[in-house]
């Protein structure tokens, strides 16, 4: 997360000033991508994410919930 790409990408896209869209798009994506849910259940031979869906889904809410906030380059 503290890759510079990332946050100059994060600038180009406007930064967080529409917070309300930003959140209702991002919570859908966390909670409702299968792509994001297959993670916890990606097949056979593979290693599902670490804790659960749920988990994630609450930690990015509370992320979201907090302005969320971008790393700042050093």
């Amino acid at each position: 997360w503290l890759n510079p790409r990332l946050n100059s990408f994060l600038a180009q896209r406007g930064g967080r000033d529409d917070m309300k869209t930003f959140k209702k798009e991002f919570e859908h994506h966390v909670s409702d991508d299968p792509l994001v849910r297959w993670a916890w259940n990606p097949g056979p031979g593979r290693t599902p994410a670490p804790g659960t869906h749920a988990q994630f889904a609450k930690a990015m809410s509370v992320w979201i919930n907090g302005g969320a906030p971008c790393p700042t380059e050093s």
